[in-house]
């Protein structure tokens, strides 16, 4: 019995502490109401520069590019295809500049971009047990003072348009526009160089699996042909570590598909031809294979 009431009275000692039962318990006073939340803000982040417009000769000798987190983001083909692309040095600065170092010679009708050079292919489904090949777009000569455009093999383009957005990304719009590019060739006479049959089925098709590549190479602004005017003053001073970057998609979706179909592999190319600078017969500027057959086509 004893132990019951004890029972009892500590119950009713928890319940009063709980609760403020009796005549000196009552409510707290109420908090005042917090401030609505506002709209986040996001803060850019600018990524420091390194402007290769104004580096010493030597300094762009040794500029490498970052292949890693350089990317092409998206390419869009509504007319001219138009890529958008990353490039970040070894440090991750941004690369800029690049849409500032252009060459006009005396006898050109449009500008280029010395330093960068761009190309598109398609790949193209084997039939009957042949295998798939790369067909290039780029297989028109841009026109001269003193030369139409003409009939041409697989190249590249960087007569077209550069602009640069900000922190390293890039917008190039291409002087070839290569839903275009089938009549135009189909109009042109074969040459002693080139011929039409040569250049496969050149007729646009966005359900193929489709590569962008990008080569940033060449001499120092300034040196070399890669002055204003196209004029040699001194001489050349290359990059000693050219990059290409490689980007393959389908353009009815826009999206990104596996880089594929390595028939022969960098790597393996490199086991003899590092010795003389990667691929080095083509200068170094060309280091991948995944680039080289959009050139070397059938």
């Amino acid at each position: 019995m004893k132990r019951t009431l004890v029972r009892l009275g500590l119950a009713a000692l928890v319940s009063s502490a709980l609760f403020g039962c009796g005549s000196g318990g009552g409510d707290g006073i109420d908090g005042k109401d917090g401030a609505p939340a506002g709209p986040v803000v996001t803060v850019p982040v600018t990524i420091p520069g390194t402007n290769v417009a104004t580096l010493a000769a030597a300094e762009w000798a040794d500029l490498k590019v970052d292949t890693t987190n350089s990317q092409i983001t998206a390419v869009t083909i509504n007319s001219p295809p138009e890529v958008t692309f990353t490039l970040l040095d070894a440090s991750g600065n941004a690369i800029t500049g690049l849409d500032k170092v252009t060459s006009k010679s005396a006898t050109a009708t449009v500008a280029s971009y010395p330093n960068v050079a761009f190309s598109i292919a398609k790949l193209v489904p084997g039939t009957a047990g042949s295998p798939s090949k790369w067909v290039s777009y780029i297989v028109t000569t841009v026109p001269s003072t003193t030369t139409a455009s003409t009939l041409g093999r697989p190249t590249t383009d960087n007569t077209g348009t550069l602009t640069y957005v900000g922190n390293g990304v890039y917008k190039y719009k291409f002087y070839r526009d290569i839903k275009l590019i089938k009549g135009q060739v189909d109009a042109f006479t074969d040459t002693a160089t080139a011929k039409k049959a040569d250049l496969g089925d050149l007729t646009y098709d966005p359900n193929l699996t489709h590569r962008v590549t990008i080569q940033i190479s060449g001499n120092a602004p300034g040196t070399g042909s890669n002055t204003a005017n196209g004029v040699t003053v001194v001489t050349g001073v290359p990059m000693k570590d050219p990059a290409n970057i490689v980007f393959d998609f389908v353009p009815a979706t826009g999206k990104a598909v596996p880089l594929g179909r390595d028939i022969a592999k960098t790597e393996n190319c490199n086991e003899c031809h590092a010795k003389l600078n990667a691929l080095g017969f083509h200068g170094g500027s060309r280091n991948e294979t995944r680039y080289c057959v959009v050139c070397h086509t059938d």
